[in-house]
């Protein structure tokens, strides 16, 4: 009997992404336009969220809520929506130190923090062959966070899976396949969970490599450039992401890290998220997106998070 906390979703919507596909190839100029105007719709109905979302934080004087600690700087597939997937990764292979994971992870214990904290931005996190051990330090010191993962699956093995759970609520194992088979690691993780798993949730989603997503600011690479839109966005009020350095970025849609908010090597978190740089990012993008180099590229909504 499968456990409810184990499910696989298809999440490939087959005839809207193939419709999709044949459109962008055979008349892009039609299809970006008619995307275009979807977009805008989307971005018209997300307004008030995105507003409501804003003011209730600024009114609180609310922090972050979420944190993300990219502890190495690559990824291992070749997802063609991705700007940071193993062909066309700009970015310098890095990994985190200990000793800053331990820094970052002890200030967001002296705060009691108890919003959600993934140790995974725009990477594959079980490329850190120390990603249990760190998962678990995690768990341990800051108990009243929601701790999640997500995973491409490539890299996970019964046991590495048994290691991680015990740190986590939420394992979301992103199974890439055009023709919608579960890959062999994830099938055999699969079979494991519904017999043994204790503890937390696994969702699998079927997926494809050529999926047809967000702009990522711009740097998606099977996306083309967009017209501003005129509404607001709530995740420099709310996320903290961490790049392997220390160094903080705009959002988790900035992947390869152009913009710098902070750098937790050397400052605080007060300091960090309180910056000149992030009150200038949220004063410019309040009522829309022109004003900020990244953010003018940029069509995520991601109202659903919340």
């Amino acid at each position: 009997m499968t456990s409810p906390a184990v499910r696989i979703v298809d999440s490939r919507h087959r005839l809207r992404d193939d419709a999709a596909r044949l459109g962008r190839r055979l008349a892009p100029g039609l299809w970006e336009a008619g995307l275009r105007r979807r977009t805008l719709r989307n971005a018209a109905r997300a307004q008030p969220i995105i507003d409501g979302i804003i003011t209730g934080v600024t009114a609180r004087g609310a922090e972050f809520d979420r944190v993300e600690i990219e502890t190495i700087s690559r990824c291992n597939n070749t997802c063609e929506f991705c700007p940071v997937n193993r062909r066309v990764d700009p970015r310098p292979g890095r990994h985190m130190t200990e000793q800053l994971f331990d820094r970052i992870i002890g200030m967001l214990s002296d705060r009691r923090f108890n919003g959600g904290l993934a140790l995974f931005s725009n990477n594959e996190p079980l490329l850190d062959s120390r990603i249990e051990e760190l998962a678990a330090r995690a768990r341990k010191a800051l108990p009243d966070a929601y701790h999640y993962l997500y995973t491409n699956g490539t890299l996970l093995t019964v046991d590495r899976f048994e290691r991680l759970m015990p740190s986590l609520h939420h394992l979301t194992i992103n199974n890439y396949d055009n023709d919608g088979r579960l890959l062999p690691t994830v099938r055999e993780v699969y079979e494991y969970a519904k017999a043994h798993l204790k503890s937390g949730a696994v969702d699998i989603h079927v997926r494809r490599k050529d999926e047809l997503l967000t702009t990522r600011a711009g740097t998606a690479p099977n996306r083309g450039p967009i017209t501003p839109l005129e509404v607001s966005c709530f995740l420099p009020f709310s996320q903290l992401i961490i790049r392997p350095d220390g160094k903080v970025s705009q959002c988790c849609e900035d992947a390869i890290g152009r913009a710098t908010l902070g750098d937790l090597s050397c400052q605080t978190l007060s300091e960090a998220w309180n910056s000149q740089e992030r009150r200038a990012l949220q004063v410019r993008i309040r009522t829309g997106r022109a004003e900020d180099a990244l953010c003018r590229g940029c069509d995520t909504l991601d109202t659903d998070s919340r």
